[in-house]
């Protein structure tokens, strides 16, 4: 497993309020590192519950503190490229403890 793409997890967070008193947010970044990427197959698409036309990745990553509590509005930046956040679970490889990113983004037709 190489760990050789780029990621970032984003969690979007209140920072003022305009004058209309509506929240105004911003991206703010809680996690980043490197990361083994690999494609979701169309079973596990259907065991999450994924429908239309996107495309999942997985990303094993490694443990720490702020990917345990990663939330559904969270975003996942792989390469440049933005995802959903979908689930995790732990991956027992190698030494050290992983956890396994499962991440979601819409395809344009």
């Amino acid at each position: 497993m190489r760990f050789d793409r780029k990621f970032a997890v984003l969690r979007e967070v209140e920072v003022g309020r305009d004058a209309m008193n509506e929240p105004q947010t911003e991206d703010e970044e809680i996690a980043s590192g490197w990361c083994a990427a690999s494609s979701v197959s169309r079973e596990r698409f259907e065991a999450l519950g994924i429908t239309g036309n996107a495309e999942a990745v997985e990303l094993a990553v490694g443990e720490t503190a702020s990917l345990r509590d990663l939330r559904v509005t969270d975003h996942v930046r792989l390469d440049g490229v933005d995802y959903r956040y979908v689930s995790q679970s732990e991956r027992q490889e190698m030494r050290r403890r992983l956890i396994g990113l499962i991440a979601v983004r819409e395809i344009p037709t």
